[in-house]
């Protein structure tokens, strides 16, 4: 997952901002799963998110305390 740019009109400042949140698809790419199991996941409440209106994203710490959790479920 990388950093995205947010640009104004040409000739004006150019602000660079880290990502902050990411759609189900961009974390079932990140951990090699389906976007139907990471909104099962969701679903279940195993994968922390936060929701926008109707919108469902998630943060990299979201993710991390995800990926966390199944380190903790293996030992």
């Amino acid at each position: 997952m990388s950093d995205s740019a947010v640009s104004t009109d040409p000739g004006k400042l150019t602000v660079t901002l880290p990502r902050a949140l990411f759609t189900a698809e961009e974390v079932a790419h990140c951990l090699a799963i389906s976007p139907t199991l990471v909104r099962q996941l969701t679903s279940a409440g195993d994968l922390p998110c936060r929701r926008i209106g109707r919108l469902v994203r998630y943060t990299l710490a979201d993710i991390n305390r995800f990926v966390g959790s199944r380190d903790l479920e293996s030992h």
